[in-house]
């Protein structure tokens, strides 16, 4: 009985494992892509003017350390010699006592004047033809007045006798210390503004010594260190437009120099941008672009519409990638070639692949003839 049991539990397994086998498994139903609605761009090509995000401080381009370079007490002057005191070219900034240099000065034209008037009876006998034109020299000569240029000599003969007498060595000293004179009176070289100062009237002045500082006032350059990229962009003559940190004032500048060589620690390439105005100051941060190269048959998009080189145009109701030349890359923004006029571009690709079935939400305008930014 027991072994006749176990047979019917055993036959009934494999029948209902027989008829469980005939059934045939349900059909898996295939997924259905949904359609949908993505943004667009009408695409038509152009030149593209480009940018390219510049900042820095500016910093005069005229500079000037002043120093001594002869002894003696600071007089006063019309104008304190303090930071941030202006002055305009030619105007007097350090005066420096004279009376002694002066008088040295004079004296060694006096000496002068004595060789001349030795000489002269000489001169009368030997080279009479040159005895009017030096009685003359002599007969204006002024130890106030700055020494004129010797006569010449007619002759071989007149020029060694006049260096024999030794005139032509003290014309020359006397010379130097007219030059010297000049150099106790500290003129500015252009117009600028004094930002350090070391000395007070009354203090002794040493040469050598270092009086201040003068930047020039009128014009600034700004440098900025950019992207390799982003430099290559950049020529000599482009124009920028910058702005204070404020941005209630704006300044136009022009590209003057762009650096040969890489910052190695930073990789970087200095650009120099020269401009001039009202309200600039040494030291300000300014911020702005620079216009840089023009670049034909090209579309600037937003940077999202990228993917790796391509981007995703709508043609017959369909997602289809197409490759692209990326020219630039600006923050959110890009500007490629490569794309036919009247395409249809897709802004938002998430979650697009090739074939997915799409539709235009909104065709956005097409681009400025001028390829504004």
């Amino acid at each position: 009985m027991v072994i006749a049991g176990l047979l019917v539990l055993v036959g009934a397994f494999f029948t209902m494992q027989y008829l469980a086998g005939l059934k045939k498994p349900p059909k898996k139903k295939t997924p259905v892509e949904r359609q949908r609605s993505v943004p667009t761009l009408l695409v038509h090509p152009q030149t593209v003017r480009t940018s390219v995000p510049v900042l820095g401080k500016i910093r005069a381009i005229q500079r000037a350390e002043i120093y001594a370079e002869v002894n003696g007490r600071m007089l006063q002057t019309a104008k304190p010699f303090r930071e941030g005191i202006r002055y305009s070219k030619g105007e007097l900034m350090v005066s420096i006592d004279r009376r002694e240099a002066e008088n040295n000065l004079k004296a060694r034209k006096s000496q002068l004047a004595t060789l001349i008037l030795q000489m002269l009876p000489d001169l009368k006998l030997d080279y009479p033809d040159s005895y009017k034109r030096w009685r003359d020299y002599i007969r204006d000569f002024d130890v106030n007045k700055p020494l004129p240029p010797l006569p010449d000599a007619k002759t071989d003969k007149e020029k060694y006798f006049v260096f024999a007498k030794n005139i032509k060595t003290t014309y020359f000293e006397i010379r130097s210390l007219e030059i010297q004179l000049q150099k106790y009176a500290i003129r500015a070289p252009f117009n600028g503004e004094l930002i350090e100062s070391n000395i007070e009237p009354g203090t002794l002045v040493r040469t050598g010594q270092k009086l201040g500082e003068l930047i020039g006032t009128d014009n600034f350059e700004l440098t900025v260190s950019l992207r390799l990229y982003e430099a290559e962009q950049l020529k000599k003559g482009d124009k920028a437009v910058l702005k204070s940190e404020s941005g209630h004032m704006s300044w136009t500048g022009t590209v003057v120099r762009v650096n040969s060589s890489i910052n190695e620690a930073t990789q970087s390439v200095e650009v120099y941008i020269s401009l001039r105005g009202a309200g600039l100051k040494e030291g300000m941060f300014l911020t702005g672009r620079a216009e840089a190269q023009s670049v034909p048959k090209a579309v600037k998009i937003p940077r999202k519409a990228l993917r790796n080189n391509e981007v995703f145009l709508l043609e017959k109701g369909k997602a289809t990638p197409h490759a692209v030349h990326i020219a630039q890359i600006d923050g959110d923004s890009a500007v490629i070639q490569g794309l036919p006029s009247g395409a249809l571009l897709v802004l938002d690709n998430t979650g697009l692949r090739k074939g997915s079935e799409i539709t235009a939400l909104e065709t956005g305008k097409e681009q400025d003839k001028k390829g504004k930014r």
